[in-house]
């Protein structure tokens, strides 16, 4: 007779549920490295498109970035609380990933910031990057 018997189907069974036993944290754990460093990337890449649209003067206004726990919001505007909300360019982060609320705005035709400031971001892997803007706008992580 052709075929299988229990025994080698329940041990390739078998085989089969450990190594995907050991694979799924694994993953698990490179996918939450993957979204820290894809929210890392969008945050400096806010940082400086809002201050080059307050270089390139678009709207006649300093632009600005805020990082709120959630997301990340490039805005026209002198602070994010009187901001003109039609221009928001928002960008959700991962649920694994936290941020500290910094408002960070840059002046129109220099695109210097307001103030020199740093951010947090912080994964649920224990992960943390700092990003950095100094006194000259200068974005560094």
């Amino acid at each position: 007779m052709r075929g299988f018997t229990l025994v080698e189907m329940v041990l390739s069974v078998a085989i089969m549920a450990i190594l995907i036993g050991l694979a799924t944290p694994v993953y698990f754990s490179y996918q939450t490295n993957n979204e820290f460093g894809l929210a890392t990337e969008a945050g400096v890449r806010s940082l400086r498109r809002a201050q080059l649209l307050a270089v390139n003067m678009e709207q006649d206004n300093n632009w600005g970035t805020y990082f709120s726990t959630s997301s990340i919001t490039v805005y026209v505007g002198a602070s994010f609380g009187s901001r003109n909300s039609n221009y928001d360019e928002p960008y959700s982060l991962p649920a694994s990933v936290t941020s500290t609320v910094v408002d960070i705005n840059f002046s129109k035709f220099t695109g210097e910031p307001v103030a020199s400031t740093s951010i947090t971001l912080s994964s649920d892997s224990g992960d943390r990057k700092i990003i950095s803007v100094n006194a000259k706008g200068l974005v560094d992580y």
